[in-house]
């Protein structure tokens, strides 16, 4: 039973060593410029590569550093593992890494919240990382044109309500419809 748990929430426990690496990492992006750090998210292949750098991009442009629990987060996240976080623990945050880790693969990510106030908050608060990193961000809200809609599908990384991102699809009863609509692809981890 526990390792079924663990293959389904992942295990802190395993990955002390790549928490040291991500921050061992991490400072030495810290001293790197603005322009060294975007060339080193560009070319970036490896997770622990990429969550290190979101983790010095989040420190250089909002000034919050990642602790460790949302380092952990994170990996579970971008190795679709589920992460349990308790309230105050950054959640926001610690979801950028893996949402970024997806998205730099070519995947539009859709993040959910619970209402139009996050979508619009997080997508504004998170992306100055994300576009520091290369990625464009966008967000769904009730009562957006079709225009808008689109434009907010065509991001790369958006954020969302469940109920506005299915809008489209109940809207127009069918799943083609719903791509066409939006004119991004829908695209599977």
């Amino acid at each position: 039973m526990r390792g079924f748990l663990d293959s389904i929430l992942g295990s802190s426990r395993r990955d002390g060593p790549e928490i040291r690496k991500i921050n061992a990492l991490r400072a030495e992006y810290r001293r790197l410029t603005d322009a060294e750090l975007r060339a080193i998210a560009v070319e970036a292949k490896e997770l622990l590569t990429i969550v290190a750098v979101t983790a010095a991009v989040a420190s250089r442009v909002l000034g919050q550093d990642m602790f460790d629990v949302q380092l952990r987060g994170a990996l579970a996240l971008a190795r679709g593992s589920v992460a349990e976080m308790q309230t105050g623990e950054g959640k926001t945050l610690a979801a950028v890494p893996a949402v970024a880790w997806y998205a730099r693969e070519g995947r539009g990510v859709h993040v959910m919240t619970v209402n139009d106030y996050l979508a619009r908050r997080d997508s504004a608060w998170m992306g100055d990382i994300y576009r520091f990193l290369g990625l464009s961000v966008g967000y769904l809200q009730q009562g957006m044109s079709l225009a808008e809609r689109r434009a907010a599908y065509a991001s790369e990384v958006t954020y969302a309500t469940a109920n506005e991102s299915a809008s489209i699809f109940f809207e127009t009863g069918s799943h083609s419809g719903w791509i066409s609509r939006c004119s991004a692809p829908l695209r599977q981890p």
